[in-house]
């Protein structure tokens, strides 16, 4: 993780299905595994491997997206996209099952749902002022929601997109 002493490290399963009587395979990242350097320490991001990470992102103090360290900055907290139940029946999660979004500091003392399930995240933006901004689809209606330090969020609807 960028300007810390930990590492970070995706786990992956192997999920096996069958289609048109083909027998597929596919690579899916579960959790990731934070080492702390120091002490050897460890913790999983998101609790238990019973879930798909969609996206993972890294974010620095001042709420700047880190892709490759750049500018030095320091990770203060990741930024996950998950599923965690199959919700249209195909008895297995992929990215077309609805998703929640979850915040995670570095020390584990916070790993919380700041999202609730949805069909789509269409954009998430850290303030660095402990504060993120989501904007995502439920259904036909799109929503924006601000989640404060407090991690409470109330999503209000917005015009459908053009």
């Amino acid at each position: 993780m960028y300007g810390s002493d930990y590492l970070v490290a995706p786990v992956f399963s192997k999920q096996s299905y069958r289609v048109r009587n083909r027998n597929k395979e596919a690579s899916a990242t579960r959790n990731y595994l934070l080492l702390k350097e120091s002490d050897k320490s460890t913790r999983w991001v998101v609790r238990g491997n019973d879930t798909l990470v969609l996206s993972f992102g890294q974010y620095s103090a001042d709420g700047g997206w880190l892709n490759g360290g750049e500018g030095k900055k320091a990770t203060q907290c990741v930024l996950l996209e998950v599923v965690t139940k199959d919700s249209n029946g195909d008895r297995r999660l992929t990215d077309a099952d609805r998703r929640s979004v979850v915040l995670s500091d570095l020390l584990g003392t916070r790993s919380l749902d700041v999202l609730p399930p949805m069909d789509e995240v269409l954009t998430l933006r850290w303030s660095g002022s402990k504060s993120l901004l989501a904007i995502y689809r439920e259904g036909q209606k799109y929503f924006v929601t601000l989640v404060s330090g407090k991690l409470s969020s109330v999503g209000h609807e917005v015009p459908p997109l053009q």
